[in-house]
């Protein structure tokens, strides 16, 4: 996760990594829904994000992607802390 300002002056929050696909069946997409918190430990931002493009290959079983994730508008109340990110949903590619 990194933060940047960006060429508007405004500071942009980035989450990268990389999906694995450890499952028998290829995936058409992946939906993650990060959360942001505050010091309570209450929900201040919840966003989901597909993160393949309609015009993406699917991900073979046993096949890596990278993904980055930029997020604009996190409120001033996030606690600063790592978002939860969870998988939210998944789509299978057809099978032949």
């Amino acid at each position: 996760m990194s933060r940047a300002e960006n060429f508007i002056h405004q500071e942009v929050t980035t989450l990268s990594g990389e999906l694995v696909n450890e499952g028998s069946l290829p995936l058409r997409d992946v939906e993650l829904t990060i959360m942001f918190s505050d010091d309570l430990h209450q929900a201040v931002l919840r966003e989901s994000r597909s993160l393949f493009g309609s015009g993406s290959s699917p991900l073979a079983p046993g096949g890596r992607r990278e993904f980055e994730i930029s997020l604009e508008h996190i409120p001033s109340s996030w606690n600063m802390q790592l978002p939860i990110i969870t998988i939210s949903g998944l789509r299978f590619a057809a099978q032949k």
